[in-house]
């Protein structure tokens, strides 16, 4: 749709949506904004030193945050656009960044932190370090294929209740299985 179109369809002048708005990639990088809006009850990252703790709460706002109503429409929209608008990808996120919003930076910021006071270790199966934002990508991945992904896929796919612990329970004991340096 054009933004035209969409000033129609939100029921405002061209005039005021092209002055907020100058590009249509303009208006997706503030509905993007807008979407990863999300009262999280851990606004700061936890305190070091008790990783079951951080990984639980973060994860279980990141649960609450992809499996919200709208985000696997927003996401599906921004991958459609992305071939008419490869500019897109810079401004709402690279990669898979639409699926992860603020909680990227945040995760491995934290997991930085745990490994810096020697409650986690980042190496690889071959005894190679790995960085925190590889693992960021572990943990969130792990949370958001049972949440977002089966939804982007299968427009008939109901995700589980984000309040439910199992998820966010098994992603934490798999990481803590894999990195901590506690037995």
């Amino acid at each position: 749709a054009s933004l035209a179109q969409i000033a129609k369809k939100a029921g405002v002048s061209t005039g005021t949506l092209f002055k907020r708005y100058p590009s249509k990639a303009a208006l997706f990088a503030a509905v993007t904004s807008e979407q990863w809006q999300l009262d999280v009850e851990y606004a700061e990252p936890p305190p070091p030193g008790d990783p079951r703790y951080g990984l639980d709460h973060i994860g279980r706002d990141y649960a609450c945050l992809v499996a919200r109503p709208g985000t696997a429409a927003l996401c599906r929209l921004i991958i459609t656009e992305l071939p008419q608008m490869p500019e897109l990808a810079d401004i709402v996120g690279t990669g898979f960044a639409i699926d992860r919003g603020p909680f990227f930076d945040r995760l491995r910021d934290y997991l930085d932190t745990e490994a810096q006071a020697g409650t986690l270790d980042f190496r690889s199966t071959d005894g190679q370090p790995q960085s925190a934002a590889t693992v960021a990508e572990q943990f969130l991945g792990m949370i958001c294929s049972q949440f977002l992904w089966p939804q982007l896929v299968r427009t008939d796919f109901v995700p589980p209740n984000p309040t439910d612990a199992a998820i966010v329970d098994e992603a934490v004991a798999l990481m803590l299985t894999r990195y901590s340096t506690r037995s």
